[in-house]
């Protein structure tokens, strides 16, 4: 089980949204699979496109519950937590190789 820890009265859209710009970020992964994800899916699209230079992409985890309108909603989708994990590692492994700065 998951809990859930954000400010009362906030979503997961307004969270994604404050992080980005506090931290001033200009990239940004979400991997969601309930449909509390979808409305930080549509935070990603508004954040990448307010300024020029911004990347986001939203990546949905696929499993007996996740609903088609965060499925439908993601840039990508994997198969599930395991391919999540899977994937980190291999980008992890792909930025280590080109001597990319890890943060």
């Amino acid at each position: 089980m998951v809990v859930e820890v954000r400010p009362p009265g906030f979503g997961k859209g307004w969270c994604v949204e404050s992080i980005g710009r506090d931290r001033e970020l200009v990239s940004m992964v979400y991997f969601g699979d309930d449909r509390t994800d979808a409305e930080a899916f549509e935070a990603i699209d508004r954040w990448r496109s307010a300024e020029l230079g911004r990347h986001g992409v939203t990546v949905a985890v696929e499993n007996a519950e996740a609903p088609p309108s965060v499925l439908n909603r993601a840039d990508f989708t994997v198969e599930s937590v395991a391919a999540v994990a899977e994937l980190l590692l291999d980008l992890a492994s792909r930025v280590e190789t080109a001597g990319l700065p890890g943060r």
